[in-house]
C-alpha cells in the first residue's frame, strides 16, 4: 500500500503493536490489486448463475483522528462514502454524508485506541435484470447501486486525511463466497479490544495505559507475555546497621525503551542496573497515565530483594477530568490498581496527581482514594507499597512543599510513605523528619533530582552529598532519575557506561564525603544462591560454554552479581569475553596478593541447622581458592575461614577442602563441587550468622587471569541449571505452513508455549539452531519463514511445547 509514513514518530505509538514499520499509516491508503489492473464485475445478465465481489479485510488501531477533540471520543461519523466515475465505487471513511451513519447503524464501528475489524465488500447480485451492486460493512448491507455497465477499479481507499494508526492485518480479495460477504481470518477472531494483539501470537512489547479509560476497561488475561512470576526474595540488611531505605525512580527519556522489548533485544548498550544491593525499592516512571513496569525490571529485582512499583501519574490542566473521576470513583479505580499490578507480578503504587483539584473536597475525596488504595493493596499483598508524591496539598492547590508539613500530612497519614519534591533544604528535612514521628521517619522519601534541578548539591557526581545530608537527619533517599549516568555519561560505549556507574555509586568526589552505596548501604541476601554472573546482556550469549548467539540484553535474564567488594573493584570486573551461559564471568587478575576478594554477604536461614553446604563452581583459568567467613550478625564472633582448594592444589594446604568432584566442560571449563559442615557454633543458632564468600587468585608464574563462571551455594547438593546441561533429549515439535504450499512462502510469528510457574530460563531452538531465550512459560518466533517444509521447534528440558500461529 502507498501510504505517507515518512514523518511519522514511533513513539507516539508505543501503546499498539505493530508489528513493523510499515503498519503504520497516516491516511488515506490505496490498497491496490494486483499489478495495478482494475477488479472488474461485469454488468451480467437475469441468466447469469454467479455473483462477483471484492473488498477489503482489515483490523486497525487508529491513534488518532484529526477531528476529534481528544483522543479519546468515539469517531462517530461517517465510515464510508459512495460515488460513481470511470473507477466505480471507492470506500473510504470520510465525513461526508451524515444518512450514511444510519445504514450502518447507530453505534461508530470505529474509536481511537482501540482495535477493530472492518471489512468492507463491494458484491454484484445474481438474478437480477438491471446491474445491482450491493455494498457491505462488517456483514451488514450498507447500500445497494443500479449500475448498468460493468464495474471496475483499482483500488480500495481506507482512512480520510484525519486518520493516523496502524493495521495490524490487511486482505484484499477479489473471491466468490456463495453467501453473503467474506468472513475475517479464523486467526485474528476474538481480538482484544485493548492491550495486545491476536490471542495467539501476544506483543512481545511492554507498554503503558493511557487513560484512566483504559484502566476501567481493562481485564486480566491479555499482555500474559509481561506477567512475572519470580517471586521477592527474602533479604536483610548487615547486622547492626540502620540503614535508610532507598527509592531508584527509573525516569529515562519517556520511558519503555529498549526495556520494553520482553524477549530482550540485540542492542548491548542499554540501561543494565545492577546495583540492587544499594536500594529497597524501584519506581518505574514514565508521563503516561499508568506506567506498568516491563517484566524484564520487575524480576531482577525480585530476584535481588527489591520491590517494583508502577506509576500513576496525572499533570496539569489536561487530566483534570481523570484525576476527578479518581476522586469520585475510589473504590473502583483501587480495585483496578490493585489487579493490576497482582496480575502483572508488580508490588504496588507510585501516586503522583500534578494536577491542582477544584476545591478542599476533591482532596479530600483524593486522601480516601489515597487509603482504600493502600488497604487493597495491603490485603491483596502484604509486602506492598503505596507513596505519595509531594504536590497537592489540603486545599485542592497544586504547591510542592519540599517538606513534609500540614499541607501535605494528610496524605502521608493514609500510605505507606511520601516522596518529597527536590527543592529542599536542611532545615526543612529536620522538619519532616519531627512531623513524621520516630516511629516513621525513614517513611520520608526526599528526593534527589540526579539531573540537579533545583537538587541538594547540584546531582550528578555530588548525588552523595544531598544523600549524606539526607541520611544524617535518619530519613529515606529517593533518587530521581539515576538513569542520568546513561544518558549523558556513557557516550554511547557500553563499557564507560559501566565505568560511569561505578564510579556514580562508589567513588565521591569529595573523599570527607561518604560514597553513594556506603551511604545507602548494603542488603544481604539469604541462602540458598546460585548465580552465573550473568548481568544480563553480553556481547554474545553462551550456553554451555558453547558461543551461540550474537550481542543481547535482557533484565529477565540478570543474574546475582557481586554485592560486595565493589569498592575495591579493580580486583576483579565482567568479562564479556568469556563467559559459560549468559552473557559474561568475573575475571581476577593473575598475580594477586593474598588479599581476599569479597564477593557476597548472605543471610543463614534457621533451616540450615546440622545440615551441610554443598558448593559447585565453574572456572577456567589461574586455580581460585573459594572460601567462607563465618561471622555473628552482631559482630561479637568470627570463625576461621572455611577454603575450598582448586582442583590442581588440592594437596599444596592443610585445613582446606579438596573437591569431591570435578568435570571438565566445554570451553576449557572446569565444574568444582565441595561440601562441607558449618562450624559448630553456627548449626547450634544459624540464623544469628552470616557468611561472608570471598575468593583469591593463587599465584601463578604466567599471571593468567581467573575466570569464575558459576557459583552455587546451598544446603542441597547442586543440581545444575538447566543452561548448564547439554541440551539433548529436548522436547520437540514440527508442523508445516499449508499456505506455503501454495504460495512457496508464507511468514507468520509463531507462538511456543510450555508450564512454567517459576519464571525460568528455557533456549529455544528452530531447526537446531538457536534462536533465543524465554523466561518463563512462552515464547514468540518473529517471522518465521516457510518454504513448503515443516519447521521443528524445541525448548530443552521443557515438555510439552504447543503450538500457535
Amino acid at each position: 500500500f502507498n501510504a505517507d509514513h515518512t514523518d511519522m514518530d514511533m513513539d507516539e505509538y508505543k501503546d499498539t503493536r505493530a508489528p513493523t514499520m510499515k503498519s503504520l499509516f497516516q491516511g488515506p491508503i490505496a490498497f491496490t490489486h494486483h499489478a495495478n489492473t482494475p477488479v472488474t464485475i461485469p454488468h451480467g445478465s437475469y441468466e447469469e448463475e454467479f455473483a462477483r465481489s471484492f473488498g477489503l479485510s482489515v483490523w486497525v488501531y487508529v491513534c488518532e483522528d484529526y477531528y476529534s477533540h481528544t483522543y479519546d471520543e468515539p469517531l462517530r461519523r461517517p465510515l464510508i462514502r459512495k460515488g460513481m466515475g470511470s473507477d466505480g465505487i471507492q470506500l473510504c471513511m470520510s465525513a461526508l454524508d451524515n444518512s450514511m451513519e444510519e445504514a450502518v447503524g447507530k453505534e461508530p464501528l470505529l474509536r481511537t485506541r482501540e482495535w477493530t475489524h472492518l471489512t468492507m465488500t463491494v458484491q454484484r447480485e445474481t438474478h437480477t435484470p438491471i446491474g445491482l451492486i450491493s455494498i457491505y460493512v462488517n456483514s451488514t448491507l450498507f447500500c445497494k447501486i443500479q449500475s448498468s455497465y460493468a464495474f471496475n477499479t483499482h483500488a480500495l481507499l481506507f482512512g480520510g486525511n484525519g486518520f493516523r494508526g496502524l493495521m495490524w492485518a490487511a486482505f484484499l480479495h477479489s473471491a466468490a463466497p456463495p453467501h453473503g460477504p467474506p468472513s475475517p481470518p479464523k486467526y485474528l477472531a476474538n481480538l482484544p479490544s485493548i492491550h495486545g494483539g491476536p490471542p495467539n501470537v501476544p506483543s512481545t512489547d511492554s507498554h503503558p495505559l493511557y487513560t484512566i479509560e483504559e484502566l476501567m476497561r481493562w481485564r486480566p488475561g491479555g499482555d500474559f507475555m509481561n506477567v512475572a512470576r519470580t517471586p521477592l526474595r527474602h533479604r536483610h540488611s548487615y547486622p547492626g546497621v540502620d540503614l535508610p531505605r532507598v527509592i531508584h525512580c527509573h525516569d529515562m527519556m519517556g520511558g519503555y525503551k529498549a526495556d520494553k522489548h520482553i524477549q530482550g533485544s540485540n542492542d548491548f548498550h542499554v540501561y543494565n542496573f545492577t546495583h540492587w544491593q544499594h536500594i529497597d525499592i524501584f519506581i518505574y516512571f514514565s508521563h503516561h497515565r499508568i506506567s506498568i513496569p516491563p517484566v524484564g525490571w520487575v524480576r531482577a529485582a525480585h530476584r535481588n530483594g527489591v520491590r517494583v512499583l508502577g506509576t500513576l501519574i496525572t499533570e496539569w490542566a489536561q487530566s483534570l477530568e481523570d484525576a476527578k473521576f479518581i476522586c469520585r470513583n475510589p473504590e473502583p479505580v483501587a480495585a483496578q490498581m490493585v489487579a493490576l499490578a497482582q496480575y502483572f507480578g508488580f508490588d504496588g503504587w507510585f501516586v503522583n496527581i500534578e494536577t491542582a483539584l477544584p476545591d478542599p473536597a476533591h482532596a479530600g475525596m483524593m486522601r480516601d482514594f489515597m487509603r482504600t488504595l493502600r488497604d487493597k493493596m495491603h490485603v491483596a499483598n502484604p509486602s506492598s507499597l503505596v507513596i505519595w508524591y509531594d504536590s497537592v496539598i489540603v486545599t485542592g492547590a497544586l504547591k510542592w512543599q519540599d517538606e513534609l508539613n500540614d499541607h501535605n500530612k494528610m496524605f502521608f497519614d493514609v500510605c505507606d510513605g511520601i516522596f518529597l519534591n527536590y527543592c529542599w533544604n536542611e532545615a526543612k528535612i529536620a522538619a519532616s523528619v519531627e512531623k513524621a514521628g520516630k516511629k516513621r521517619a525513614r517513611d520520608v522519601y526526599v528526593g534527589i533530582d540526579v539531573f540537579g534541578r533545583g537538587t541538594f548539591g547540584g546531582g550528578g557526581w555530588n548525588t552523595n552529598l544531598a544523600a549524606d545530608v539526607i541520611v544524617a537527619h535518619s530519613a529515606s533517599v529517593a533518587l530521581f532519575a539515576p538513569g542520568w549516568v546513561f544518558e549523558t555519561q556513557s557516550k554511547n560505549d557500553p563499557i564507560l557506561f559501566e565505568e560511569s556507574e561505578h564510579r556514580f555509586w562508589h567513588v565521591p568526589v569529595d573523599q570527607r564525603v561518604p560514597s553513594l552505596a556506603k551511604l545507602a548501604g548494603t542488603r544481604m541476601l539469604f541462602l540458598p544462591l546460585q548465580t552465573n554472573f550473568n548481568p544480563g546482556r553480553g556481547l554474545h550469549q553462551y550456553i554451555a560454554g558453547k558461543k551461540v548467539g550474537p550481542s543481547w540484553s535482557s533484565l529477565s535474564l540478570q543474574d546475582h552479581l557481586p554485592t560486595c567488594g565493589a569498592d575495591t573493584v579493580e580486583s576483579y570486573a565482567l568479562d564479556y569475553t568469556s563467559a559459560f551461559s549468559g552473557g559474561a564471568s568475573l575475571s581476577f587478575k593473575g598475580k594477586v596478593s593474598d588479599d581476599w576478594v569479597h564477593l557476597f554477604g548472605l543471610c543463614i536461614p534457621a533451616e540450615y541447622a546440622d545440615r551441610p553446604l554443598h558448593v559447585a563452581a565453574i572456572s577456567r583459568g589461574s586455580p581460585i581458592v573459594l572460601a567462607f567467613d563465618f561471622v555473628r550478625n552482631d559482630l561479637t564472633a568470627r570463625f576461621d575461614s572455611i577454603p575450598f582448594l582448586p582442583p590442581s592444589k588440592g594437596d599444596l594446604s592443610s585445613g582446606g577442602h579438596s573437591p569431591s568432584l570435578v568435570k571438565s566442560l566445554e570451553g576449557g571449563w572446569t565444574l568444582s563441587r565441595y561440601s562441607t559442615a558449618m562450624p559448630e557454633q553456627v548449626a547450634r543458632d544459624p540464623s544469628a550468622h552470616h557468611v561472608m564468600v570471598k575468593v583469591r587468585v593463587m599465584d601463578t608464574s604466567d599471571g593468567q587471569d581467573a575466570n569464575l563462571a558459576y557459583l552455587s551455594i546451598s544446603d542441597l547438593p547442586d543440581r545444575l541449571a538447566p543452561c548448564h546441561q547439554q541440551e539433548s533429549n529436548a522436547s520437540s515439535v514440527a508442523f508445516w505452513c499449508p499456505q506455503a504450499a501454495i504460495t512457496g512462502q508464507d511468514i507468520r510469528d509463531i507462538l511456543l508455549q510450555w508450564s512454567d510457574e517459576e519464571d525460568r530460563p528455557s533456549h529455544v531452538y528452530m531447526n537446531d539452531q538457536y534462536i533465543g531465550t524465554a523466561v518463563g512459560s512462552c515464547y514468540v518466533a518473529k517471522e518465521v519463514v516457510f518454504e513448503g517444509k515443516p519447521v521443528a521447534f524445541s525448548v530443552p528440558s521443557v515438555t510439552p511445547v504447543s503450538v500457535h500461529v
